[in-house]
This record gives C-alpha cells, structure tokens and sequence, in this order.
C-alpha cells in the first residue's frame, strides 16, 4: 500500500501500532490524525505483517469514526479464515452504515492455498463500481478461466479442508511461540491471525536489515526486514512450512540468538 500511494500521488499518513499492546489499533489515534483532506482508510485484519486482529468493537469504533468524516473503507480481509484461540473475523462492511462506503478485498491466496493462481475478489458500493472497472480492464482485463473455475471448486466444497489447514497453522504458531519465549532477547507479540510473527530485534544492537542478514547468513532462515512495514526495529518472519521443517529452522534461529 507505501508504493500504490507512491504511484497514485495519495499522501500516505500511517498510523503507529505498538508491540506492548499487541499491535492493536488506537481509534483515539486515529481520530486525531484525520483532517478535511483524508479520503480513504485502509485497513487490513487479520494483519500482515503483526498477526493482530481487529475486533468488532474496534470496528465499529473505526465505523463510527468513518460516517462522521465521511471516508471511504478499504478493508484488506485476505487472511480472513486465519483466526486463532476461538477469535473472530469481523468484516467492517458488515457493520450498519458501511457497506455503502467500504471496499472490501479477498483472495484465494491464502484460504485455499491458491497464490500462483492470482485469483482474488473485491466487494464495492455501486457508486465506485464504475471506476474499478476501469482500471480493472487496464490492469488485467480478465483473470484466467481455469483459475476461476479452480476457485469457484474451492468456494464450494474445501471448507473441510480449510479447517484442517488452519488447525494445523494453530499447532505452526504453538512451535514457533515455544521457541520465542525461550528467547528473552527479542520482545514480541503473540499473532491472533495471519501467519506470521513480528518481533522486535532492537535488544539485538541491530536493525531489521542487519538482523535477517545475521540469520541469513548464520542460520540459514529468511526473513523480510520490517522497515518495509514502517517497524525498522522489527523482522517478519512466516511460519506456513510443515512441522519438522519449521523445528529445524527455529534451532538454528534459537542456535544464532544465542551467539548474540
């Protein structure tokens, strides 16, 4: 979202979340920074790349705030069905005077495995369809028929298979927040959603560039510097690797950690 509001020209006004609450939006701060100018909130929950989930009563807080200042919504919901510890995705549009006023975005990526496919879907009010289809056409024209008919199959009968997926992420994130609290060194947040965790390296004496160079180079394990996602003292790393492959990984990064 940094680079399409680069190449759309949109002046982009982020709004800080920090580790101590669990990367939980602040409305309060959001309010704040809203002016006569604001046109569009983002928002995307479950989060990439933090794992925090916006419950309903934030949302209707954001929803509230949103009818006020008359913006519109984009709400980014791709990681919708990653949900864990008997949370709930809530879905802004859903909320009573939004569905009018909120773009809303999902994809076959995550839920059903689907990513090189590029398959997605976006929701939005009658008056901006206009406008979507537009750049749609200049963009892509048309998604390919086999991945259609490839993601319509999914809609309708991988719902099993999706619990299953998700109950085997929810042992995925077990492992890795094992390891993670056996390593006092980095402070982090424990993700309700997505797959993904987004700890604070800066107890490390390094910055987020230098941090995954460290474990790149020292333990073989791949992370994406977190300044690309405004927390240049933080490192996302994804846990969506089978079980023993992901043990291995966490004791060489356990192993590195040490050597710190």
């Amino acid at each position: 979202y940094v680079s399409l509001c680069a190449v759309s020209e949109t002046k982009l006004v982020p709004i800080e979340c920090e580790i101590k609450s669990s990367f939980r939006l602040d409305t309060r701060e959001l309010e704040e920074k809203i002016t006569d100018r604001s046109k569009l909130l983002v928002l995307n929950s479950p989060n990439n790349p933090t794992g925090s989930v916006l419950s309903r009563k934030t949302l209707e807080d954001i929803a509230e705030i949103a009818i006020k200042n008359d913006l519109l919504v984009l709400s980014d919901e791709c990681y919708e069905k990653f949900i864990y510890g008997g949370g709930e995705h809530v879905s802004i549009a859903s909320i009573p005077g939004m569905s009018q006023r909120t773009i809303t975005i999902g994809s076959s990526s995550k839920t059903y495995a689907m990513t090189g496919w590029r398959v997605g879907y976006i929701v939005v009010p009658d008056s901006l369809l206009p406008y979507v289809l537009r750049m749609h056409s200049i963009i892509c024209t048309c998604v390919g028929t086999f991945n259609q008919y490839g993601y319509m199959e999914a809609l309708r009968h991988a719902e099993n298979d999706v619990r299953n997926m998700i109950a085997e992420y929810e042992k995925r994130r077990e492992l890795v927040l094992g390891y993670m609290k056996q390593m006092p060194i980095l402070d982090f947040a424990v993700p309700e959603g997505a797959f993904y965790f987004f700890p604070n390296v800066s107890k490390t004496g390094m910055n987020s560039t230098e941090f995954c160079s460290y474990m790149l180079n020292e333990a073989g394990v791949a992370m994406v510097p977190g300044d690309v996602f405004h927390g240049v003292d933080s490192v996302r790393f994804a846990y969506c690797k089978p079980i023993d492959y992901l043990r291995s990984a966490m004791e060489r990064f356990k192993a590195a950690i040490d050597k710190i």
